[in-house]
């Protein structure tokens, strides 16, 4: 009896690894998971198609993010509420205490493009241009690609 508790008990605490969540769909969300934010895909996709894609952030109880996911739109519930296929997801990274990971904000060489996200050093300016890493959804292979750092810049979003 005390090996099927354990095993219960190691089951609940299993994380879930980044991997696994590619294919699934989005609501509803793995045990112990919950949508913590995220933004459409939109001025790489034109306002005909705003929010066919989405980059999300999954966190866990405590609210710490977990993964982050690429999202492909597949419909609403009757709340309005957005379902999402999973086409790629990465473990959320540990970052230093000063860096944020910025969405949809960025450019890359002057250029606005919703697909790239990034680690950014928090600033007191309006374009953050301290980049630790960013990547970019590929919407032809509907995955993350690393980007080289070079030309990227975000726009703080508490700036006008």
């Amino acid at each position: 009896m005390r090996l099927i508790h354990f095993v219960c008990l190691l089951a609940l605490s299993t994380p879930i690894f980044a991997a696994d969540l590619i294919g699934s769909e989005i609501p509803p969300y793995p045990d112990g998971l919950k949508e913590a934010e995220g933004a459409c895909v939109a001025d790489s996709l034109g306002a005909e198609n705003i929010c066919n894609y989405a980059i999300g952030v999954l966190a866990n109880a405590n609210d710490e993010p977990t993964h982050i996911y690429a999202g492909k739109f597949l419909r609403y519930d009757k709340e309005n509420a957005p379902y999402w296929l999973v086409t790629d997801a990465i473990p959320y990274p540990k970052l230093p205490d000063d860096y944020f990971v910025a969405f949809a904000t960025c450019r890359e060489n002057g250029k606005d493009d919703s697909t790239i996200f990034a680690a950014v050093k928090g600033e007191d300016t309006e374009i953050y241009k301290n980049i630790l890493w960013a990547y970019r959804l590929d919407l032809t292979q509907q995955k993350f690609i690393t980007l080289d750092t070079k030309g990227i810049e975000c726009r703080s979003e508490g700036e006008d």
